[in-house]
């Protein structure tokens, strides 16, 4: 008997088939007959155990089926077609604005793990949510990702910061609390954040997180009556009165920021009262509670409920709520202690002609991602997999895209 045990992966059968479920949202389908042609077997919640054969050979012959099966991985939120990238997948997590590593050139380096929302907001910058144009999502390998991190941090110097700032919301990364522990480990990262819906956070999971690690979560929440926050979610399967009562004992167990989408004209009381809860729970609070209001603004392709205001203008209303509330509402990066810092050089320059390995498709329709020179490249104009010559359109912040020529 050969007893095969797995960590992040979970098994049950379904009609005729071995349903795989890969960090929890995630899964593919093996027929029963290529499995029973291994061997008769059971199954357990993360193991699966055959009859009559060896561990070697049962795990060489299961193994075989996992990676022929995989590229089938489906996002059972949605679901789209996912791509697992792990550190035999060949794709690298630098270059690409979907998954991996994304420097800016500061002390500060985005980690995104994970592609997909549980929400639907209707002002979404990145078009993520059940109504997404979107047709393929990402999940990256715990391990990859930290031995990337690690490479990084090494440019980084003493102070480093890694924030969790997904294409969607990072606590559907069933890794997430792992990740922030073996992260906090790294010589040079002090502080470790993430920005996220609230949608998903219980008093549990906070206490989790921050006792692996995680130093702020960032919360934005839109409004503090229910039926506005669903409107703006774009969805009654968020629990807004739980999420305030857990927003209420994040500050005795790290730093909040409070930080609400101010869509002018539309959610204008909400954000009062959102910075009134916001100078209520700082109020003999352990750690610091910021207020730090965002202005819609509109992207390519995000949505676009409103029109967008100028800066200037938003601003002038910003400073008029600092005034009436006495409360700190501007925001900057000397706040979070971000500076600059050496990035990671890039090798590549904007208008190059470059040949790419594309490997996979890309989040949208007309698009795939390419490998180049240890860089994850999206390439526009394409649709099959190949060696491709492509001219780049965009290399900054280390995200490089392009347009396929051939």
């Amino acid at each position: 008997m050969a007893t095969l045990d797995f960590e992040t992966l979970k098994f049950e059968r379904t009609d005729g088939y071995l349903r795989v479920w890969l960090l929890s949202y995630f899964f593919f389908d093996i027929p029963e007959k290529e499995i029973l042609a291994i061997a008769e077997y059971k199954i357990g919640m993360k193991y699966i155990t055959f009859k009559d054969i060896s561990e070697k050979k049962a795990g060489n012959k299961f193994r075989s089926l996992l990676m022929k099966y995989m590229g089938n991985l489906k996002n059972s939120l949605n679901g789209h077609d996912t791509v697992y990238i792990h550190a035999g997948s060949g794709i690298p997590l630098l270059g690409n604005i979907a998954f991996g590593i994304v420097d800016r050139g500061t002390n500060l380096i985005e980690a995104r793990p994970i592609t997909g929302c549980n929400l639907n907001c209707i002002f979404c910058s990145v078009d993520e949510g059940t109504s997404t144009k979107k047709v393929t999502d990402f999940v990256v390998e715990m391990e990859y990702l930290v031995e990337e991190v690690r490479k990084v941090s090494k440019l980084k110097g003493d102070d480093m910061e890694v924030h969790i700032n997904p294409q969607g919301e990072p606590m559907l990364y069933a890794d997430l609390i792992p990740f922030v522990k073996a992260v906090s480990q790294i010589k040079n990262v002090r502080h470790i954040s993430m920005d996220t819906n609230g949608g998903l956070l219980t008093e549990d999971n906070v206490r989790r997180l921050t006792k692996a690690g995680m130093t702020r979560i960032n919360v934005s929440l839109n409004s503090l009556d229910e039926k506005n926050a669903w409107k703006f979610a774009g969805t009654k399967k968020y629990d807004v009165k739980n999420l305030i009562d857990v927003m209420r004992m994040i500050p005795d167990h790290c730093e909040l920021t409070v930080a609400p989408v101010w869509m002018h004209g539309v959610n204008d009381k909400d954000i009062e009262e959102l910075i009134k809860f916001g100078i209520e729970i700082s109020k003999g609070s352990r750690y610091k509670v910021r207020i730090g209001i965002q202005n819609f603004l509109e992207y390519k392709k995000g949505r676009r409920p409103i029109k967008a205001r100028s800066f200037e203008e938003f601003y002038k209303d910003i400073d008029a709520l600092e005034k009436k509330y006495d409360v700190q509402l501007r925001l900057t990066a000397d706040d979070f202690g971000i500076v600059k810092a050496k990035p990671i050089s890039c090798p590549f320059v904007k208008d190059e002609l470059i040949t790419v390995d594309v490997v996979c498709h890309g989040r949208y329709h007309d698009e795939m991602f390419g490998v180049a020179k240890d860089r994850a490249i999206c390439v526009h104009g394409c649709s099959t997999t190949g060696r491709k010559k492509i001219r780049l359109t965009r290399v900054k912040d280390g995200i490089i895209e392009g347009t396929c020529l051939r």
